[in-house]
């Protein structure tokens, strides 16, 4: 079942004894595929090697979760955050004057 007809079923349900029976019952289980090979994936497997507690670390896994999931078409539990990480990590991009990433090895799922 897609995320969009998950919440249009929980909209429709009105009791809460049928809203505690679609919950356990008929959500699906989304699955996160991870690419080991991926430059991303690599980069926070360096992260946390060498700093596993740091906030950038943090930041790293949060934006790699809730990216998959906004992909995925879910919604993510608090977009300020998010919107707050992805201006963390722009601003990082131009005080180092890089360029945008590599996105050569990179797959849009859709």
């Amino acid at each position: 079942m897609s995320p969009m007809m998950q919440r249009y079923m929980k909209s429709q349900t009105t009791s809460s004894a049928s809203d505690s029976a679609f919950a356990i019952g008929s959500r699906n289980q989304a699955i996160l595929e991870i690419n080991p090979k991926h430059s991303v994936i690599k980069a926070l497997k360096e992260m946390m090697e060498k700093s596993p507690d740091s906030s950038e670390t943090e930041d790293m896994v949060m934006m790699i979760y809730e990216t998959a999931a906004l992909i995925g078409g879910y919604t993510i539990e608090d977009p300020g955050d998010f919107a707050k990480r992805v201006t963390k990590l722009m601003e990082f991009q131009a005080d180092a004057g890089g360029s945008a990433p590599d996105t050569q090895d990179a797959e849009v799922v859709g």
